[in-house]
């Protein structure tokens, strides 16, 4: 689904034709692992079955223990031992596997770049943390996202990466930008690349033939309300909210942490409409919980091994 991102980017900017021409032709990108093509080729399948997943997983080795150790992970809490790719599958969802071969490999290509001044290691601290709390707000308020929510939040900033690989040295201008002025990542990213992270995290997930619940979720959780349907509206909130919430926990990658959360969050209010077991919840109460969970979000963390 094509989406035109009117609010996000600058109405003209020097730079932008290069890089949008960078991302069309995938020159310097991740191209979307050959594994994690086929299991996305298995998940289009009307007749779909775990026992076609087994045999694509078994041809990575490294791929088939990341995910056995996934699977027997304190996340999952589990009181017996994964020791079967069929069992795997079946506890972390078909859909999220498919996600987490992607980000393995994607965070394998961009963890080779020992050079660089920025702590990768840090961004998927950030974005483990956002899935984490996406998925632990959608199961405990059933919010009713049973396999987007924990995906979505492990891809949310996955721009910022694909910004950081289109010219590196401009990208780590962008941050000491946000994290030195009033500009937001946002902003820093349309001033200097003439396109956000935002941007080009849909084009790419695009490129890579995600699910359009998995783009526009991710695409739209600085500013929920534009989303083009309204499933991806509120998953847009949902992801905008966990984002905040990590950020505010101190988990925050390429902007200055949060003291405080804004009185007045879109996608929390979104929320807060649509589910009524939320309208008289405080974001700040949701804030104080997650202090009993931050070894639960270190575990989760610990699954995005590079």
């Amino acid at each position: 689904m094509k989406f035109d991102f009117d609010i996000e980017k600058p109405l003209s900017h020097p730079k932008r034709d290069q890089f949008m021409e960078k991302i069309e032709s995938m020159v310097g990108l991740p191209t979307l692992p050959i594994i994690a093509s086929q299991l996305q080729q298995v998940l289009r399948d009307n007749n779909l079955s775990i026992g076609q997943m087994i045999p694509i997983i078994s041809k990575d080795p490294s791929l088939a223990m990341k995910i056995l150790k996934t699977a027997n992970s304190a996340y999952y809490g589990l009181k017996f031992k994964v020791e079967s790719l069929r069992q795997a599958i079946v506890i972390i969802g078909m859909q999220e596997l498919t996600v987490l071969a992607l980000v393995f490999s994607v965070a394998k290509t961009i963890d080779r770049d020992q050079f660089s001044p920025i702590s990768w290691k840090r961004f998927w601290e950030h974005s483990a943390a956002t899935a984490h709390i996406a998925d632990q707000l959608n199961k405990k308020y059933r919010l009713g996202f049973p396999n987007s929510a924990f995906s979505i939040g492990l891809l949310h900033d996955i721009g910022k990466l694909i910004l950081y690989l289109l010219d590196g040295d401009l990208y780590e201008e962008a941050i000491k930008l946000a994290q030195s002025s009033s500009y937001s990542s946002v902003d820093a990213e349309n001033e200097l690349f003439g396109l956000s992270h935002i941007e080009a995290g849909q084009l790419i997930m695009e490129k890579w033939n995600l699910p359009d619940t998995l783009q526009f979720g991710a695409a739209c959780h600085h500013h929920p309300q534009i989303a083009p349907e309204e499933e991806y509206k509120r998953l847009a909130a949902l992801i905008q909210t966990a984002d905040l919430l990590s950020n505010a926990k101190g988990l925050n990658f390429g902007t200055s942490p949060l003291s405080t959360l804004p009185e007045n969050v879109d996608g929390w209010q979104l929320l807060q409409v649509h589910y009524p077991e939320l309208s008289a919840t405080s974001i700040d109460v949701v804030l104080a919980d997650l202090d009993d969970q931050m070894e639960e979000i270190k575990k989760t963390i610990s699954l995005i091994e590079t």
